[in-house]
């Protein structure tokens, strides 16, 4: 009998040294999927920001002009519609808004343009495999490979402009406009593609304080049982000097 207790016994001290095994492997996988989500959650946190802060930097680019006016600056406009078919966005555009920067005494060096996709795009269908374009040439490569656009950025230089693509531009709808020339006035709504200089910080047309860098809090939600984390940045974004910013409205749709 105390052979059997014994043994009975042995039994049960294996089975809990096994259990107390496998609860601590299962402990230090749900502490390694933890951290994991830790991770996870502070690098989507800091997308949103991102995504926040790209939002709200296009808007006041495009908050800092008069609607519905040309914006002249020295006798040339600042803000103007597309010239192209369906409001798309075209070489010519891209020329005129560069001899506006030019006539204002803006640095030929650091103007950008920030466009929508749907712009890419139109300039893409423009230059297809059917085309002139040498095929021999780098350029032509690129083009056919990727496109006008690639990881948001234009494949080459047009007209003095390095160009970059976003999707989070401000719509424009039912705003007065006439083309770079002041000709064909009329209501326009579509996308303001926003254009700049950052040659330095006194050419920039905005400017950006950082009151409070990303932060991440935790905090205990008794009611609900779990941990909660909050990542909190505080910024302000303001315009600095207009001669150096210009808006081109263009299609939310049409690519050709």
């Amino acid at each position: 009998m105390e052979t059997i207790v014994l043994i009975f016994l042995t039994l049960v001290v294996i089975y809990l040294i096994f259990q107390h095994r496998c609860m601590n492997r299962e402990l230090d996988d749900l502490s390694l999927q933890v951290e994991a989500l830790h991770a996870a959650q502070s690098t989507e946190n800091l997308r949103a920001i991102q995504e926040n802060f790209e939002t709200r930097f296009l808007a006041t680019m495009n908050a800092g002009q008069t609607a519905g006016n040309r914006n002249l600056v020295n006798g040339f406009s600042h803000r103007f519609k597309a010239s192209g078919t369906n409001l798309t966005l075209n070489e010519a555009d891209l020329i005129d808004m560069q001899l506006s920067f030019t006539k204002a005494n803006v640095p030929m060096m650091g103007r950008i343009a920030i466009v929508d996709p749907v712009s890419a795009a139109a300039f893409s269908k423009r230059a297809q495999l059917t085309s002139n374009l040498d095929a021999a040439s780098s350029l032509a490569q690129n083009l056919a490979k990727d496109g006008f656009a690639k990881e948001h950025q234009f494949v080459t230089n047009l007209y003095g402009w390095d160009i970059w693509t976003s999707n989070r531009l401000p719509e424009i709808s039912g705003e007065t406009l006439t083309l770079a020339d002041g000709t064909s006035s009329g209501s326009t709504s579509g996308v303001a593609n926003i254009f700049m200089c950052i040659a330095d910080d006194n050419c920039t047309p905005g400017m950006v304080a950082w009151r409070q860098p990303p932060k991440t809090e935790t905090g205990r939600n008794r009611s609900k049982k779990r941990d909660e984390f909050d990542q909190t940045a505080r910024w302000g974004v303001g315009i600095q000097r207009k001669d150096t910013l210009g808006v081109i409205v263009t299609s939310a749709t049409a690519t050709a």
